[in-house]
């Protein structure tokens, strides 16, 4: 995130594996996989079925935003 000189709440992140919570710790954005262990999904901020799912959750967020600041 530093070389684009991005903070933790403009990167959102999707994963499933143990090799993903420390990618889940770093951003305030996270999505787990339903299909993730329970050990896995307990250090996302959000479990879903599919990425277009997070996406999706991600422009919403964006929009509520958005709308906020007119």
């Amino acid at each position: 995130m530093k070389e684009y000189n991005l903070n933790e709440d403009e990167v959102a992140v999707i994963g499933d594996a143990a090799n993903d919570i420390s990618m889940f710790l770093t951003c305030n954005h996270s999505y787990c996989m339903h299909t993730a262990t329970p050990s896995v999904k307990k250090y996302a901020d959000k479990i879903v079925k599919t990425a277009a799912e997070a996406m999706y959750d991600v422009l919403a967020k964006n929009e509520r935003e958005r709308t906020q600041q007119l």
